[in-house]
């Protein structure tokens, strides 16, 4: 390069613009990947050269330039990112075809997350970085708990974050098992973000669908669930049209067509539990709710909503009912006024009936622990899930 007297900028545009099959053969030799190797460097030669240039210690007044020559790569990887997370299917939620298991199914954030790292793996980088890198405070106690580091101008102190304190699991009024993330059902992510009062993950979870449902109104899974979670927890329509338009939910129109919808499918889950042929209760409440005008008139004055919730419970493992257990009971009607304290009595038929439950519990309990000495003990939710003793049935005679 001396001899020939070209600059370093003449010499590489040669290098990697020329046909001569000598030089181009070095050339994709030079630019190709090879992952047997160990490092970055060693697998992937052009990162040998880019790390060189970002020696600030070397080259302190080419990083600014160095920096802006990444960004518009860093926008065409971002593109990428949100074309993915738009076109994915995953992330779209249809109401017409909305269902209560479907809806079961999207409330687990989990998922999500999984699916918005393997759309976003860029952007999901780029925001965790952003979001969990330790600021000077935590840098200062995991350092040195004891010594507190001098205020430099500029940055703020430890005793500066502690006036800005604004942890929302400490208010009082959230239920016990709320209030610290330990208490928390989920609360693995903060032994691995110690520190935080919020969870890292989630926030980077609801950035990108914010940017995804202001993109394009279809990907609306967690504006979807979020809107649902506000609507029904009492948020007033002013709130949630604030929220809908930073993109955090959809708007109200839209969690009143989702009720809509859900409304149906438990209808119609109803119907099938009871044409079913299999036994089940219903359980009938009164709903008044009161709606008060703060400034009434003749056209808008208080009001009242009278209506009548109904559940239809579905019994499992339970002897259906037949057309003589039917008439049993039929002729039952208007006999309590007859009705005597001795028909209550036990009779010995129902004495030995109590007996043979009585021994299958034991029975049932002897076994669910032996099952249970294992795990270490036995709990209420794993005897919950093994099942209970088969039932009883018996008719009266009387």
């Amino acid at each position: 390069m001396i001899f020939l007297s070209v600059s370093t900028r003449q010499l590489m545009h040669w290098l990697f613009t020329t046909e001569i099959p000598a030089v181009t053969k070095r050339i994709s030799h030079f630019m190709g990947f090879f992952s047997t190797e160990s490092t970055l460097e060693t697998q992937f030669a052009p990162a040998l050269i880019f790390n060189l240039w970002r020696d600030g210690n070397r080259w302190p007044k080419a990083q600014k330039h160095i920096r802006e020559m990444a960004i518009p790569c860093a926008h065409e990887l971002a593109l990428q990112d949100s074309d993915r997370v738009i076109s994915s299917p995953h992330l779209r939620v249809r109401l017409k075809s909305l269902t209560i298991r479907d809806l079961r199914d999207l409330l687990h954030p989990t998922k999500l997350v999984e699916i918005i790292k393997e759309l976003a793996p860029f952007t999901w980088g780029i925001l965790h970085t952003f979001s969990t890198s330790p600021n000077k405070a935590r840098k200062q106690r995991k350092t040195d708990e004891d010594v507190p580091m001098p205020p430099s101008l500029g940055q703020p102190s430890a005793g500066a974050e502690e006036d800005w304190a604004d942890d929302p699991n400490d208010d009082e009024n959230v239920e016990e098992g709320e209030a610290s993330p330990e208490a928390a059902p989920n609360h693995g992510w903060s032994k691995d973000y110690p520190g935080f009062s919020r969870n890292p993950v989630f926030v980077i979870l609801l950035t990108i669908s914010m940017l995804a449902f202001a993109r394009n109104r279809a990907t609306n899974v967690l504006p979807l669930i979020l809107g649902l979670f506000f609507k029904i927890s009492g948020t007033s329509s002013r709130v949630v049209t604030m929220l809908s338009n930073a993109g955090v939910c959809v708007s109200s129109r839209t969690v009143e067509r989702l009720k809509v919808r859900i409304t149906e499918d438990a209808i119609r889950l109803a119907v099938e539990l009871i044409a079913s042929g299999q036994v089940f209760f219903t359980i009938f409440d009164n709903i008044n709710i009161f709606l008060r005008k703060s400034q009434q008139r003749i056209s808008n004055s208080n009001d009242m909503i009278n209506a009548t919730n109904c559940a239809v419970v579905g019994i499992p493992d339970v002897e259906q009912f037949t057309e003589a257990d039917l008439a049993e009971q039929l002729a039952l009607r208007g006999q309590r006024a007859k009705a005597k304290a001795t028909d209550i009595l036990p009779t010995p038929e129902d004495d030995r009936i109590v007996g043979k439950s009585f021994v299958a519990l034991i029975a049932f309990l002897a076994a669910a622990f032996a099952c249970s000495r294992s795990a270490g003990s036995i709990t209420s939710e794993s005897f919950i899930r093994r099942g209970t003793p088969a039932s009883y049935r018996y008719k009266s005679t009387r």
